[in-house]
């Protein structure tokens, strides 16, 4: 959810301050979205033992692995016009 608030104040006819604050991810609830590794790589075309793969199987080291994204954190800006 974002927010944003501005509040324009007169300082005499000709000067002016605007006040602006923008928040973004405003509640900071995180929003974690699950990711799971399913690429196998390169097929192994023989056995390879010492990696402990056999033929056919993918050399992908995090295949089947859950990890876990994060969405952006809060951000907060507040600006500060001086017009005249």
């Amino acid at each position: 959810m974002n927010f944003s608030i501005q509040r324009a104040f007169s300082i005499s006819e000709r000067f002016r301050l605007d006040l602006q604050a923008h928040a973004h991810n405003f509640l900071n609830h995180t929003r974690f979205s699950p990711g799971y590794a399913v690429g196998l790589g390169a097929a192994e075309i023989v056995t390879n033992l010492a990696n402990g793969q056999l033929a056919g199987a993918g050399r992908s080291a995090g295949f089947g692995a859950h990890g876990l994204s994060i969405s952006d954190a809060r951000n907060i800006e507040i600006v500060l016009n001086f017009r005249f």
